[in-house]
């Protein structure tokens, strides 16, 4: 499925600032999202009903009554905003949970027009494949999935794409280096140990690798002070993995 990089990360600053949809709608929305998306057929309808959702979401019967709850509030707020459309009105007051809709979620998606071509196009996405899903809500460790899963997608929303038919000389290492701060500030992650047990965990479930270029001394007041560096990250996936984050570092290091 296609997600916009809005779902995981606050974009802009001030006053401009469009907080990410994890912050402003719960951790649940990525997981809700993106059950939403598989339904969706080639002419952009999604048809649903809440049953359905949390059947896919394979939920056991005693969270069945909370999660309803929470998935019903999940669509009123996406309504409220408008990045949701329905063919018809919803009074989401006497919605029952096996009503069908119909829907739409294009409008969460940002588009642009390319200078050329005038033609309208899709900016500012990444995509979660059916695999990565699968493996980050089957892990079965002391983490919470839906953290876990809000993660890789933050990473991967940042990771650099080149182009399918990009020449050697012009391809980029495909990294990402989002500090502790910025990741912590778009999803609900409290603390550095915390956050480092998620990243220690997609690791060890082959979905990223990070590379460290370590501590930065500068001069302050006559004294040395040592920074840490932000980790850079790469996808699993990426067959230069290796390559792409060694010469990410030196260029890190030398820039820095």
């Amino acid at each position: 499925v296609i997600l916009p990089n809005n779902a995981v990360q606050n974009l802009g600053s001030g006053e401009d600032k469009k907080s990410s949809f994890v912050q402003l709608y719960g951790k649940k929305s990525i997981a809700y999202l993106r059950n939403l998306l598989v339904l969706q057929n080639n002419r952009k309808e999604i048809h649903f009903s809440i049953d359905m959702l949390l059947w896919k979401l394979g939920l056991k019967n005693k969270r069945l009554d909370r999660e309803k709850v929470s998935l019903k509030e999940f669509l009123l707020s996406l309504h409220t905003s408008k990045y949701i459309t329905f063919c018809d009105e919803v009074d989401f007051d006497k919605l029952k949970y096996n009503d069908f809709f119909i829907s739409n979620l294009d409008s969460m998606y940002e588009y642009k027009k390319d200078e050329k071509t005038k033609e309208p196009y899709l900016a500012n996405f990444f995509m979660l494949y059916d695999s990565e899903y699968e493996t980050i809500m089957n892990y079965e460790g002391t983490l919470d999935n839906y953290n876990l899963l809000n993660l890789y997608c933050n990473i991967k929303s940042r990771v650099k794409r080149n182009k399918d038919d990009v020449s050697p000389s012009e391809r980029e290492s495909e990294v990402a280096y989002p500090s502790y701060e910025t990741i912590m500030d778009d999803i609900f992650i409290d603390s550095y140990k915390t956050l480092k047990q998620y990243i220690d965990t997609l690791v060890e479930l082959n979905l990223i690798r990070f590379a460290y270029a370590g501590d930065r001394k500068r001069e302050q007041d006559g004294k040395f002070i040592y920074q840490k560096s932000n980790f850079t990250y790469a996808l699993f996936s990426n067959p230069n993995l290796e390559n792409d984050l060694k010469e990410s570092v030196e260029d890190y290091k030398q820039n820095m």
